[in-house]
């Protein structure tokens, strides 16, 4: 959590309300949360100024835009690379996330494609051509049973 900001419930309230619909006014979001819609005004800023709220998106159902093809893949990678292998992968477009994770791999990454040769350009001429991974291991989704990119907010994640 942000050390020098504690996020208390009326915080709490108005990130759950801009999770399910970003769009709604602040007046609409101090009526729900019962406060006032210059107080609203005043702890999203904050809350933007912190880097707690990091900006704001449509949730899209890729799906529906063709993008059939999701793929999670695993990077071994030369490690005076790492960092610039990151700033590649965030750059791409179709890549949606990225971690550095433990064990026998040194990044996870997932990416959407409309076709199965895009997911082959991507490992073969973007990644492995590049010569800063020394190893890929793709896994693709047969079905996206659910995507969500949002956890709901409860009582542990207050701050006291």
């Amino acid at each position: 959590m942000v050390e020098d900001y504690k996020i208390d419930e009326l915080d709490k309230k108005i990130l759950s309300k801009l999770q399910k619909n970003g769009r709604k006014s602040f007046r609409e979001i101090a009526k729900e949360v019962e406060s006032t819609a210059v107080t609203v005004i005043n702890r999203v800023e904050k809350m933007e100024d912190k880097g707690i709220i990091k900006g704001y998106t449509a949730d899209i159902d890729y799906r529906k835009l063709g993008y059939h093809v999701v793929a999670a893949i695993e990077l071994v990678v030369k490690g005076e690379h790492l960092k610039e292998i990151q700033e590649r992968l965030e750059e791409h477009k179709n890549v949606t996330a990225i971690y550095k994770i433990t064990g026998d791999t040194d990044i996870l990454t997932i990416a959407k494609f409309k076709r199965r040769e895009e997911l082959g350009n991507f490992v073969v001429d973007f990644l492995l051509d590049s010569n800063m991974v020394n190893k890929t291991i793709t896994h693709v989704a047969f079905d996206t049973f659910s995507e969500k990119h949002n956890i709901e907010l409860t009582e542990e994640d207050i701050t006291k």
